[in-house]
């Protein structure tokens, strides 16, 4: 196989079309972490979508922490201000989803929002504090590890090469020690039986992990492709090995935080990143808008879905219900394409005025 220098490649903004693709593909596991499916295997199904999370943190620490400084810089703010703008209207849509649910169940909204700590779950453990509404922690946490990295970066800290797998592997480490092992090393602490995903258990752990694969990308990615299935491979048994061995003890309190999670993403992300070339395609050129719709749509529509679906009675409610991360994800889908198909037909109309 002919060896490629990806350092070289990545250096000329070089963005591969398989990574798109697996942004738009990684879309229904979202759907199952947020939404879940019925019995056993659709929890396992469920629990090992938990890994989504981390890929999407590894290609942006991939692609935005640029060994160029300048070029980082460049691109750390035009992360910092999008996923800002993204969180500012997924929060306002979500608060308003929650005041209609709210009243529409006649639920007082006080007893939700005004609860012991409410403030500080939110802004830094992004626990959102209404029922609808927990996707919204994914971009809260990206948008926080941008503030950080940003900081970092103007304290020159970013241009220490040798300090990003130490720091990798204290925030990893202390991901799984609050998470996974939380009970294991004595939680829970001021009343939390364990620390969820957020900036700094989540995002800033797995964009360092990105930002690790680009510096090595000349040897991780020059390994024979056929092997990051077979790393995935065993990502999947030692997720599901530590999920059984943890319950088997009774110290399974959270299971967000694995460590076969890290295997099976970087595995995902470096097989996507390893296919340099890759044939255009409606999903490959279109896929990461697709994807960041279908991630936005998703709340809203679950709430109009089961607000439509609760007049159905008996066992087929149950099945609606059960299988909703399906129906939700197709519904978004139809509705992603069919906001794709209108921004095509104006952007089609305006070439013909301009003409």
């Amino acid at each position: 196989m002919e060896r490629v220098d990806y350092n070289a490649i990545y250096t000329e903004k070089y963005h591969s079309k398989s990574v798109d693709r697996l942004k738009f593909w990684l879309m229904p596991f979202v759907m199952f972490l947020f939404f879940g499916l019925p019995t056993t295997v659709g929890g396992y199904i469920g629990l090992l979508s938990y890994s989504t999370g981390p890929v999407f943190f590894i290609l942006s620490g991939f692609f935005i922490l640029s060994p160029d400084g300048e070029v980082r810089r460049t691109k750390l703010k035009h992360a910092l201000k999008s996923s800002l703008k993204f969180f500012l209207i997924l929060f306002a849509v979500y608060v308003l989803i929650n005041i209609l649910y709210l009243r529409f169940m006649e639920i007082e909204w006080t007893s939700e929002v005004l609860r012991k700590r409410t403030l500080f779950d939110f802004l830094v453990l992004n626990i959102f504090p209404f029922r609808t509404g927990n996707s919204i922690w994914f971009i809260q946490s990206y948008f926080y590890a941008n503030v950080i990295l940003l900081i970092a970066d103007k304290l020159k800290l970013l241009n220490k090469a040798f300090i990003y797998i130490p720091a990798f592997l204290i925030l990893f480490g202390f991901s799984v020690a609050c998470g996974e092992l939380a009970k294991v090393f004595g939680f829970p602490y001021f009343g939390y039986p364990y620390i969820p995903g957020n900036a700094i258990t989540r995002a800033l752990p797995y964009m360092l992990l990105g930002m690790i694969i680009r510096k090595y990308a000349n040897t991780i990615l020059n390994i024979r492709r056929w092997l990051f299935p077979v790393f995935f491979a065993v990502g999947l048994a030692l997720s599901l090995a530590e999920y059984l061995l943890l319950k088997h003890f009774n110290l399974l309190i959270y299971g967000g935080h694995m460590i076969g999670f890290a295997v099976m993403a970087t595995s995902v992300c470096c097989f996507a990143l390893s296919k340099t070339e890759s044939k255009s395609s409606f999903i490959s050129s279109h896929g990461r808008n697709y994807a960041k719709r279908i991630y936005a749509l998703s709340q809203p529509v679950y709430f109009v879905f089961i607000i439509a679906t609760g007049i159905t009675a008996g066992n087929l409610y149950y099945y609606i219900r059960a299988f909703s991360s399906i129906f939700v994800y197709l519904i978004c889908l139809a509705i992603a394409y069919g906001i794709g198909v209108a921004k095509f037909a104006i952007a089609d109309i305006k070439k013909l005025d301009n003409q």
